[in-house]
């Protein structure tokens, strides 16, 4: 399998690597116009961060049931019926598969 770089899933996280660029000159720069633009580039870079996080899906699509687990859930109802048809004066008759 092929690793990939962070800078192979798009611009976007080209573009945080670029704010901690633009950070590292906003420390180092002494002209106020300077550090003025470079805190606007960042803050435009802020906001592309944030438009990405809100693309991020953490919801799982909903798993199918297995047979196993079908077979499983069917059993527990028949048990269940079947203990709540005892219980309501059926006795006998319904365990041996007669009615009435």
């Amino acid at each position: 399998m092929e690793r990939r770089g962070y800078r192979d899933f798009g611009p976007d996280f080209v573009d945080l690597d670029r704010k901690a660029q633009l950070l590292a000159l906003y420390e180092g720069a002494e002209d106020v116009k300077v550090k003025v633009k470079l805190s606007g580039e960042v803050r435009l870079l802020e906001q592309a961060a944030a438009r990405l996080a809100q693309q991020v899906k953490t919801e799982l699509p909903a798993a199918r049931e297995s047979h196993t687990t079908r077979k499983a859930r069917r059993a527990a109802t028949m048990r269940w019926d079947r203990t709540s048809a005892r219980e309501a004066g059926f006795g006998s008759a319904y365990r041996c598969g007669r009615g009435g």
